[in-house]
Parts: C-alpha cells; sequence; structure tokens
C-alpha cells in the first residue's frame, strides 16, 4: 500500500505524524552520530597516530584568547655587569664526532708497491704524513668464564713444628696399591696432610696447625652460576631494551651457550628479592615528596591452572624533584586497595587522574588531589568527530593555558611561577568555566561533548589548584612518559607468568626506569649494586640509592683525573 495512502486528512493528526517523524529522525541521528564517533575513536586507537596533535593554525580564531607575555626577565645581581643578550641556540648540522671515551684500534693502510712508486719519475715515494679517519664499528658482546682461585694456606712453622714431632694426622681410608713403575718423589710437609684419596674424607689436624683456605665472596646467587655482570645484563636487556627472555636464549644459544628462558626467569626474581631492601627505600624516599605523580597500566598475567591471562595492574609514582625516584608497585586487579595501601602513610599532594580508586584518600585531609589537564583535553579531543566546533573552541583554550605553562617553565622561584600563573592562567580558566557552563545545557547529555564537559566541571576544584603551587605540574605526563616503557615492553613479553612475576618486574622496572630518569647506565649501575649489596651492612644500604652511587662515581672519576699525570 502506498505511504500517502495510509496518511490523515485531519490535519491535527498529520502534526503528530510529522512530530512523531522528527523524534525519530532525531533520535536516529544520535545513533548515527554515536556509532561514528565509537567507530573513529576505535580505528585511530587501532591503525592512527595516538598524539592529540592540534592544528597550529586553529588558534588565531580565537581573538579573546590573546597569547599570554613573555615572563619577566630576571635581574642580574650584579648592577654593573651588564646582561649579556640572549644568544639563539644553535643546532650543529653535519656529522657529530665520536664519543672520546670509546676504545681506538689503528688499522694502519700500507700503500701497494705501484703506489710507492712516483708516476713521473720512476722514484721511491717516501711518507710525510698521514690522515686518519675514524669509523664507528661494533663487536657482538661475548661471554667469558671467571675462574674464582681460593689458595689454601698453612702456617710454615707450624707445619714444621709437626713435621719434626712426627705429629702425622690420622686418616681413615682403604689401603691403596702403589703404582707400577712411578718413579719416587719426596712430599712436601703440606702434602703429607691431604687426604691421599678423596676430598671428603676427614682430616685431623695436629694441635696448632691450621690450614686456612679464602672464603668465597658473597654472590648475588650463592652458588649460583651467573656472575653480576651477566646478571644486570639480562634486567637490562628484558626492562630497558625490551627484550623477552625467550629471544635473549636464543642470543646465548648462537654464542654456544644454553640458559633456558625458565632459569633466566628464576634469575630475575632471585635478583628482585635480593634489591628488595634497596626498593623499599626508594620508596619510603617517594613518600617524602611533597608532590608525587601517580597512573596505572594494564599487565596481562597468566592465571594459575587455567592457561589463560587475567589483567594485573602495574602503578608507577614519580617523586618530586627532592626525591627523584621512580617507584612501579603491582597489584593483581584495579581495586582501591592499592593505592591506599601504598599512600596510607603519605602526606602531600597526589596528581592522578580522575579514578574512583583514589577518592578515599582524599577524605582525611592528609593527602590533597591535583588533577591532570592532558586528560581533560583528551576527552575534548575525542569528541572532535561528533562536535567538531565546540570541540576546537575547547582545545585552543586548553593551548593557551599550556603556553602560559611554557613561559612559567623559564622562571625558577616558586613564588614567582604562582604571581605568573595567577596573572595570565587565572583569567582563562575563568572564561573556560564560563564556557563549560553556558554549553553544558546546549549538549545532547549522552554525547561525547557532555562526557567531555561533566569530566572538566566534576574535577574543577584539582584542575585549578595547579595555579595555587609553582611546584605542581599543569598535567600528569611525567607517570604517563613512564608507563610507555610497560607498554612497549609487554608487546614483546606478551605477559607476566604470575603475581610474583608482576611484582618482581615492578622492582626491576623502578630501578631501570630511576637511572633512565637520572641519565645513569642500567647495566653499570646494576652490575655494581649486584656486586656490593650482598655484603653491604643494612645501615650503608643508602650509598647504593642511584642519585647517590652516581655522585660517588662522579667523585671517583674526578679524583683519578686529578691523578692522572699530566702529558
Amino acid at each position: 500500500m502506498p505511504l500517502d495512502a495510509s496518511l490523515s486528512d485531519n490535519p491535527v493528526v498529520l502534526q503528530g505524524t510529522v512530530r512523531e517523524l522528527l523524534e525519530t529522525v532525531e533520535q536516529l541521528d544520535r545513533k548515527l552520530a554515536a556509532a561514528e564517533h565509537r567507530i573513529e575513536h576505535l580505528l585511530r586507537r587501532l591503525y592512527g597516530q595516538r598524539s592529540e596533535r592540534f592544528d597550529p593554525g586553529q588558534p588565531t580564531l580565537f581573538d579573546q584568547f590573546p597569547p599570554p607575555p613573555d615572563p619577566p626577565a630576571v635581574q642580574p645581581t650584579d648592577p654593573v655587569a651588564p646582561e649579556s643578550p640572549k644568544k639563539k641556540k644553535h643546532t650543529p648540522h653535519g656529522r657529530k664526532p665520536l664519543p672520546p671515551h670509546l676504545p681506538r684500534r689503528q688499522k694502519i693502510h700500507e700503500p701497494t708497491e705501484a703506489e710507492k712508486t712516483c708516476p713521473c719519475c720512476q722514484q721511491p715515494r717516501v711518507q710525510i704524513g698521514s690522515e686518519t679517519s675514524e669509523q664507528l664499528e661494533y663487536q657482538p658482546a661475548s661471554l667469558f668464564v671467571v675462574e674464582h682461585i681460593r689458595p689454601t694456606l698453612a702456617c710454615p712453622a707450624c707445619l714444621k713444628k709437626a713435621e719434626l714431632s712426627q705429629a702425622a694426622p690420622v686418616v681413615e681410608s682403604a689401603p691403596t696399591q702403589p703404582a707400577v713403575d712411578e718413579p719416587a718423589r719426596t712430599e712436601s710437609p703440606l702434602e703429607a696432610w691431604l687426604p691421599p684419596v678423596l676430598p671428603e674424607i676427614p682430616i685431623e689436624v695436629p694441635p696448632g696447625v691450621l690450614i686456612m683456605t679464602v672464603p668465597m665472596p658473597k654472590q648475588p646467587i650463592p652458588k649460583g652460576l651467573p656472575g653480576p655482570g651477566l646478571l644486570a645484563h639480562i634486567i637490562t636487556s628484558k626492562f630497558a631494551d625490551h627484550l623477552p627472555l625467550y629471544r635473549q636464549e636464543a642470543i646465548f644459544a648462537r654464542q654456544g651457550v644454553e640458559v633456558s628462558r625458565k632459569t633466566m626467569s628464576d634469575w630475575l626474581a632471585v635478583c628482585a628479592r635480593l634489591l628488595t631492601p634497596l626498593y623499599e627505600l626508594m620508596t619510603q624516599r617517594v613518600l617524602r615528596s611533597r608532590v608525587i605523580n601517580n597512573d596505572d597500566t594494564t599487565v596481562p598475567v597468566l592465571a594459575p591452572k587455567t592457561g589463560k591471562t587475567k589483567t594485573g595492574r602495574l602503578w608507577v609514582s614519580v617523586g618530586d624533584c627532592l626525591n627523584r625516584y621512580i617507584v612501579f608497585n603491582y597489584t593483581p586487579d584495579r581495586s582501591r586497595d592499592g593505592p591506599n595501601t601504598f599512600f596510607k602513610s603519605y602526606k602531600g599532594f597526589l596528581q592522578v587522574d580522575a579514578y574512583t580508586g583514589y577518592e578515599e584518600l582524599f577524605v582525611g585531609g592528609n593527602i590533597r588531589e591535583a588533577a591532570c589537564w592532558a586528560h581533560a583535553r583528551r576527552k575534548f579531543f575525542e569528541a572532535k568527530t561528533s562536535d567538531e566546533a565546540r570541540s576546537h573552541l575547547m582545545l585552543g583554550m586548553i593551548r593557551a593555558l599550556y603556553k602560559v605553562e611554557e613561559n612559567a617553565a623559564e622562571l625558577t622561584d616558586e613564588a614567582e611561577i604562582v604571581r605568573y600563573r595567577r596573572t595570565h592562567a587565572r583569567p582563562l580558566l575563568v572564561k573556560i568555566k564560563k564556557w563549560l557552563k553556558e554549553n553544558k545545557v546546549h549538549v545532547l547529555p549522552k554525547s561525547p561533548m557532555a562526557e567531555a564537559i561533566g569530566y572538566a566541571l566534576n574535577n574543577w576544584r584539582a584542575l585549578n589548584r595547579y595555579t595555587l603551587f609553582g611546584f605542581l605540574a599543569i598535567d600528569n605526563n611525567l607517570a604517563e612518559r613512564e608507563l610507555r616503557a610497560v607498554a612497549i615492553g609487554r608487546k614483546n613479553w606478551m605477559f607476566a607468568g604470575s603475581d610474583a612475576a608482576g611484582q618482581t618486574a615492578a622492582i626491576l622496572y623502578s630501578f631501570v626506569s630511576t637511572c633512565k630518569h637520572l641519565g645513569i647506565e642500567p647495566w653499570a649501575y646494576l652490575r655494581d649494586v649486584l656486586t656490593r649489596l650482598p655484603e653491604l651492612p643494612p645501615e650503608r644500604l643508602e650509598e647504593l640509592l642511584p642519585d647517590v652511587w652516581a655522585k660517588d662515581q662522579r667523585k671517583q672519576i674526578e679524583a683519578s683525573a686529578m691523578e692522572a699525570p699530566k702529558v
């Protein structure tokens, strides 16, 4: 039946039908917009770029947000000396020189017989100089065996007394047949006291005769095969270079050494237990910070007796400028018990996202929340597909806030940073809040733009707190950057074998990330720490903290440079 045949001739009925159709079209448009937004979001996550770049020409459309002025210049302390003009940073071009600390191996290229003869007069040429050019070469890392030779010592005077008194040791052993056609030889006094057959046969040492063997230094793994350098190499390869254990197993096999991935996994667990006291000391130092940046990421963990993986969590905590340590912590889930346990004794600022698991921490007032503008910005960036005009306008406003931070970063005094933020960031925040409230009533309640506006308004007080304290940052990107290593690593090693393996990864990630944060070579640090830690008294544990260790290394280098003879 044709559509027009079912329509009524009554105008009132027709108006009602039209209204119903319009409401249906509006609902379908909402569903279509939401579906397109989800599809675009998923495609960007799968195939697109993760960076939330903003068109630099876009903010020029909004003249109501002029760029903030440059920060005030710092006055020179000496009124007589004029301030030198600020030079533009010059970026050198061309090939960079090779580091001077690399060993040099000379390779002399001798001329051929034809080159030794002058083509003009056929007379022999003589060398009048040379040209040197450098080439960077590589030699694969090699394994080597360390033979620990421990001398056995005895007192010659006591041995002589024993020999004179003929106090020979009584050794119970089976009689042995004399060797046939073996030339006779004279035994030394020391050889007379050695067991004739097996070392486990007991020896009765005469009174006053002491035989001592130099004890073996304590090792990271008692009576274990690997040395500290090999353990540090395995840790650095996995947690700094994202090289899983099965690939390291293949690399060792190409060098003729069979080390299974299970064995290396056990070694990592033993190293983590050995480093636990130092890890706990680093955690205590992080909890002394005025502000801690904290975030988490997922880690697939093998569930026992199922053959499947569950989702664990690695939490990262970054200390402030006075406690420059990075500490990871593992939890089997994302419940609030993890943050509550870690921060139960902390007093200060906690810069995090709006995860509800943190809310209980802010109840007592000991911990104050500082929110992240990067998370708020991400909400508006993801809403571009459904509401492009409002999204671009809000992104331009947030970009103006970050421009203020770029200028404030040139200031060193915290009080000056606070004054600069109050002067230039506060007016922007007032306009942003006004815009959020005005547009909240004009967007669909469940649209991505409404979700972004709601996120910003619900966390508005925490989003503004950074303007009150100079040591707070505008976002939590410091913690998010440290989680990139975990995100890259889990694409290679795929999953952790158990919850205990997750905590092992957290401890070892803490040392590797802290070394990178402080500009320390992780292998050199871990090798030295694993060598010294087994015999180090607990009261000297602070000497092995990464920053303290780096200072001691610099002092040793400076002292050796002063003692070296000048050429």
